[in-house]
């Protein structure tokens, strides 16, 4: 019984270890992104600040980036980049992960 529980409380450090590790890699490449994204704005703002407001120019950034599914999101309102990815995902993979990857056997 005392192997069991040492077993278990192992496996749950392991776990959380991974959906931390996983978590904090996915989260800085969406900092990148969002940085890239609040750049090109900026730029593409300032050449056609006369034909296009900052508003619009948002409402279609946000559409687009929600239809291809890339996990940012922007709003007009205030320039606070919210990531999509939590802890819980990065548990939920790394879980997913441990059970379903399996040493191959050899005959």
């Amino acid at each position: 019984m005392l192997k069991l529980s040492h077993f278990l409380i192992c496996y749950l450090i392991f776990l959380l270890f991974g959906a931390l590790i996983f978590y904090e890699l996915n989260v800085v490449e969406e900092k990148k992104r969002h940085i890239y994204v609040n750049n090109q704005i900026k730029q593409f703002i300032n050449r056609n600040n006369k034909c296009l407001k900052e508003h619009d120019l948002y409402f279609y950034v946000d559409y687009f980036l929600d239809k291809s599914h890339t996990g940012l999101w922007y709003s007009s309102s205030s320039k606070a980049n919210i990531t999509k990815w939590t802890f819980g995902q990065g548990l939920f993979f790394v879980t997913s992960l441990i059970t379903t990857v399996e040493k191959t056997k050899t005959f």
